[in-house]
């Protein structure tokens, strides 16, 4: 029976075609067959790949919002400076 999984159409170079050749026939499998058994054992290594670059697009894509919070956070420190400078200068005041 057909296998109903996905099929992808891969055009390599000559020389890595070769050497699959080569690596499958060591190995007594056919060349898709290693190929799809390699793959298979890099997966972790894709999906870590993928979790990172999505991560990455995703704190890029939050830069804006980021930039905001920021710019309000310096805000209120800025506020709380003020605050606290007029409270030394009252303080001052009342030791004199």
């Amino acid at each position: 029976m057909p296998t109903q999984k996905p099929r992808i159409a891969l055009t390599v170079p000559e020389d890595l075609n070769e050497l699959l050749d080569n690596l499958s026939e060591l190995m007594g499998k056919p060349k898709s067959t290693f190929i799809v058994e390699f793959l298979v054992d890099a997966q972790p290594l894709f999906q870590q790949l993928y979790d990172t670059m999505n991560q990455a697009k995703e704190m890029k894509d939050n830069i804006p919002a980021l930039i905001r919070l920021a710019a309000m956070a310096n805000q209120q420190v800025g506020v709380m400076n003020s605050e606290m400078s007029d409270l030394m200068s009252q303080i001052g005041k009342g030791e004199k």
